[in-house]
């Protein structure tokens, strides 16, 4: 010390600096165990490579559980979402529909495929149409009504005067537009 007051030079001490990662350091070594601590979370630093795999398979079987949790709720939500959609769909173009109309070949469905249909001057007028069929069978009328929906061996039709839903068999049976001029 005396060296350094003789030739003038006055000797500069290192501050420690404290960030925050020395401040929680310092912190947690002045609780017992702290030191333990510290050091073991130093090791699994150094060894995470190592752990990933286990932390991996750790988290998986939680995670496949919301995953299936969630599919589960699908299954529960889906149907309900059909039946509203297939609710307002019956209720809007088949229950509420103005007119009959002939069903459209193929070639017509396609030609008006992507062209917006012009709208009317008077946009408050709209009329909804559906499709009627008669059931034929021998040369008479089985039944008649408008088509809900149909598979290929049954027909779903509507009556609109009676409210009357019938399933009817189409086996044997010709499914025809006949006698439909705006039936109201």
């Amino acid at each position: 010390m005396r060296v350094l007051e003789k030739l003038n030079v006055v000797p500069v001490v290192r501050k420690c600096t404290k960030n925050a990662y020395s401040i929680w350091r310092f912190r947690m070594e002045a609780y017992p165990g702290g030191r333990m601590l510290l050091s073991c979370g130093q090791w699994l630093s150094k060894e995470k490579i190592c752990f990933s795999p286990l932390i991996i398979f750790s988290a998986l079987p939680f995670i496949l559980i919301w995953g299936m949790s969630a599919i589960a709720i699908l299954f529960v939500i889906i149907p309900f979402v059909g039946y509203g959609a297939a609710s307002a769909h019956l209720g809007t173009w088949v229950v509420a529909a103005e007119y009959c109309v002939p069903l459209s070949n193929r070639d017509a469905r396609s030609s008006t495929h992507g062209n917006k249909p012009e709208k009317p001057e008077d946009s408050s007028l709209v009329i909804n149409v559906t499709p009627c069929l008669f059931l034929w069978k021998n040369d008479a009328v089985v039944a008649k009504g408008r088509h809900i929906v149909s598979t290929n061996s049954h027909i779903v039709l509507f009556d609109p005067s009676s409210g009357e839903v019938r399933l009817e068999p189409i086996v044997g049976v010709s499914v025809r537009m006949d006698d439909i001029q705006a039936v109201k």
